[in-house]
């Protein structure tokens, strides 16, 4: 297990322990529409019930306006679809003044993990007590899911076709999606980019753009004969190096959600 990825298993750890010491009844790991999420707390029943998505993130330094505008869309949706209440970004180290207003502006609470446990009384031995169980409990099937590396485009309108799109469909098949913004490390993006494209099942490249960093990424898993789906937005001209190569063209993400999983079985042999 990498240094990055387990001081996030322990940041999801402590969160969870601090919640249910609150009362709440927390599921890692869960799935709520479609979509794989870090945390999810629930209290009460029937219409009084509360269910707050919590996403955690242990990087080493601060949270930034792209994560949290990233994580506010999919909580919108969520709230949209009446699957959760609210939702709460935690970071072991803190926040930028501009995710913090984001955040604020979307009605999600953010917190370290320091002030959760100032917040709630939480002494370090209460979270230890409740470590280990939690661990042998959900983590060692977590490990064996496939998971796909996204490349695409950091934009806005971008985020919702990998949030309701490209992550719904990989994980209506069991799939774990992730792109460079969900990955926890303390070294050079490029370094870790090129890792996650090594070292996971398949690539899913959308290239509505033409972006240059993802005609690279793109290249690089190509060069490695990594399994890959490549994905353009119809009326969106290919890059030239990629036009001889087979893109599904999607409309929108409706569309997308149609056509994907074929691809992507074959592409993985599901």
């Amino acid at each position: 297990m990498s240094e990055a990825f387990a001081r996030h298993e322990e940041l999801v750890v402590d969160v969870a322990v601090i919640l249910e010491t609150q009362g709440f009844e927390v599921a890692l790991e869960a799935d709520v529409a479609g979509l794989r999420v870090d945390l999810l707390a629930t209290k009460g029943r029937g219409r009084g019930r509360t269910r707050i998505l919590v996403e955690c993130k242990a990087l080493s330094k601060l949270v930034g306006l792209r994560t949290a505008r990233s994580f506010a869309t999919t909580v919108q949706f969520l709230r949209e679809t009446k699957h959760v209440k609210a939702g709460w970004l935690v970071a072991l180290e803190g926040f930028t003044p501009r995710a913090r207003e984001v955040a604020e502006r979307f009605g999600i609470k953010v917190s370290t993990l320091s002030e959760l446990r100032n917040e709630y009384s939480i002494e370090p031995e209460e979270l230890r007590s409740g470590l280990e169980k939690l661990r042998s409990v959900h983590y060692p099937a977590a490990r064996t899911k496939k998971r796909v590396f996204v490349v695409m485009p950091f934009t806005p309108e971008m985020d919702d076709v990998f949030l309701l799109g490209i992550r719904w469909v990989v994980n209506q098949l069991g799939i774990v999606a992730e792109r460079a913004d969900d990955l926890q490390h303390n070294g050079e993006i490029i370094g870790v980019i090129q890792r996650a494209i090594r070292e996971y099942d398949g690539v899913i490249g959308d290239t509505t753009g033409a972006n240059p960093n993802v005609c690279y990424e793109v290249g690089f898993a190509h060069a490695l004969e990594r399994p890959t789906v490549l994905l353009c937005r119809k009326g969106e001209s290919l890059p030239f190096d990629l036009q001889g190569v087979n893109h599904l063209m999607y409309r929108n993400v409706v569309h997308l959600r149609e056509r994907l999983p074929k691809q992507l079985k074959a592409a993985l042999g599901l």
